[in-house]
């Protein structure tokens, strides 16, 4: 085979390319620290880094839900604590006034305490609507809506609950009638979250089923009616002052015999502080059935949701509860003497004079019947309510452990995150990384062949040419 010149220059100048595009790709390789440009110059380390960096970018997501599921529990946390388990939790001053208000206090001072409950409960309220980055944390998949209302409304909701017999509170029913002596008697009650307490709020329209058999409902306005508190055998009173159902005799052998009360009523013109229906009641989806938990992915098929529902801590029995006893409490009035002086003065039966000592007697006499009967009525409330007390801080007491479990939980998917994420990190930059030292070799290696050929090449050519002279 014959070499001619041009065959000798062409594959020169090609040679020379090749050992351009070696030195260009090591160059690349110094200055970027990666193995290839494009996924042409190695097909198997392309493939491979796409499928570390999709791994790591699932990785690098979870840790950023790790992350925000951290700060919204541990918002959730810090609320819980406060009602619960702080030196000086909400829950546990509400137990310790009631507690007080069954000692020895007299009736002003046990009334004064129930002015600082409701003020508690204020404070129950606000840490309910705690929010995270603008959301409401303790709303389920609501988040736009706080649990507690914080502005009037003016519409109306249709309200739905169910009872069992574990729920009916035997106790005392206190009414004044004129200025007789005050009424004590034994009722058998439900209590609803919401009541006509002259704030402008109304409830309405009740209708109930026992073991989905209709029983009569009345409503009663025992202001208007103070002395029709007890109803017959079949009828059930709303007594919408206090949100009180009394129970009839044979409603009441119903519920204890099995069947579940249910109650449908409408609401209108909740005012600030109430249980907000759409959390409280509304709280399931229609089609799906679900309780509204947030959950969050932490790794393929790993879901932990986030939230502690309001309607499961500052329960809707809970704010019924204490809202039923606040509102009893804030219908005593304390025996007044100038009434009661006033009375005996005007009934002709007892023929007193104004200012003797017989007419302060039956005064000092009457006084002490009707605080003895204030305070038994109050007695058996607060007994009652410290029982039930006992069983929500319980309930708020297990889900704030409940919370714990999971935030621990979610402490060791972090950690077991960041080895996966290190690991990867470390087999993607073994894949695509070079050495910098080794590359740098190379290139001096390559530099020297480079120049060798291309002197050799300059030498070869210059002599062909001159032999054409």
């Amino acid at each position: 085979m014959r070499v001619t010149n041009l065959m000798q220059h062409n594959m020169s100048i090609t040679n020379i390319n090749r050992n351009q595009r070696h030195l260009l790709r090591l160059t690349n390789q110094a200055s970027s620290g990666k193995a290839i440009d494009k996924p042409a110059e190695d097909p198997l380390i392309a493939s491979r880094a796409l499928r570390f960096r999709t791994r790591l970018a699932g990785i690098e997501q979870h840790q950023n839900n790790v992350a925000s599921a951290h700060a919204w529990m541990e918002v959730t946390e810090s609320v819980l604590f406060n009602l619960v388990r702080g030196p000086e939790s909400i829950f546990g001053d509400i137990k310790d006034l009631l507690v007080s208000s069954d000692g020895s206090y007299n009736l002003d001072n046990r009334l004064a305490n129930f002015t600082e409950i409701r003020g508690l409960m204020e404070q129950i309220g606000a840490e309910m609507n705690q929010t995270y980055e603008g959301r409401f944390v303790f709303s389920g998949w609501r988040t736009h809506i706080p649990p507690v209302l914080t502005a009037n409304e003016t519409v109306t909701h249709n309200i739905s609950q169910t009872f069992s017999a574990s729920d009916i509170e035997s106790t005392k029913a206190f009414h004044r009638i004129g200025a007789d002596m005050p009424l004590l008697h034994d009722v058998n009650i439900l209590k609803l979250p919401y009541a006509e307490d002259g704030s402008g709020r109304t409830v309405s329209n009740a209708t109930v089923t026992i073991g989905g058999v209709n029983f009569p409902v009345t409503q009663r306005r025992f202001a208007v009616n103070p002395d029709n508190f007890q109803p017959g055998p079949n009828q059930i009173y709303f007594a919408i002052e206090r949100g009180e159902l009394m129970l009839g005799a044979n409603a009441l052998a119903a519920m204890q015999a099995g069947g579940d009360l249910t109650i449908a009523y409408q609401v209108s013109n909740l005012r600030i502080g109430d249980l907000n229906p759409r959390v409280f009641f509304d709280a399931r989806d229609a089609a799906a059935e679900m309780d509204h938990r947030i959950n969050f992915e932490f790794s393929p098929g790993t879901l932990i949701h986030v939230n502690v529902q309001g309607k499961d801590v500052f329960t809707a029995e809970m704010f019924s509860d204490l809202r039923n006893l606040l509102d009893f409490a804030n219908s005593i009035v304390p025996p007044d003497r100038r009434v009661i002086e006033q009375h005996f003065l005007d009934d002709a039966t007892y023929n007193f004079m104004p200012g003797s000592s017989e007419l302060a007697a039956r005064v000092e006499e009457r006084v002490v019947a009707e605080t003895q009967m204030i305070m038994q009525a109050l007695n058996h409330r607060v007994n009652n309510m410290l029982s039930l007390m006992d069983g929500h801080i319980d309930n708020a007491i297990g889900r704030h452990t409940e919370l714990g479990a999971r935030m621990a939980r979610l402490d060791s998917l972090y950690i077991t995150l960041d080895e996966d994420h290190t690991n990867l990190t470390t087999l993607k930059s073994d894949n695509e990384d070079v050495d910098f030292f080794d590359v740098l070799e190379r290139f001096r290696i390559m530099e020297r062949a480079h120049e060798g050929a291309l002197q050799v090449i300059a030498n070869n050519i210059q002599l062909s040419l001159l032999g054409f002279i």
